[in-house]
């Protein structure tokens, strides 16, 4: 349980990083993708079960 502990950290930080640096990246584009604020709410929402459930 321990392992799938980290590795869920590790893939939630995955997506918040990229996402973020994606994003700053891409802010002066005109046509500014969806795709790196996708990976972000989906990273954020790994935080949030990672603290509902699985901090206990």
């Amino acid at each position: 349980m321990r392992a799938f502990l980290y590795i869920w950290m590790i893939v939630q930080l995955v997506l918040l990083v990229t996402g973020g640096v994606w994003a700053f990246i891409d802010r002066k584009n005109e046509k500014r993708k969806k795709t790196p604020l996708v990976f972000m709410a989906i990273g954020s929402f790994m935080v949030a079960i990672f603290f509902l459930i699985f901090s206990r």
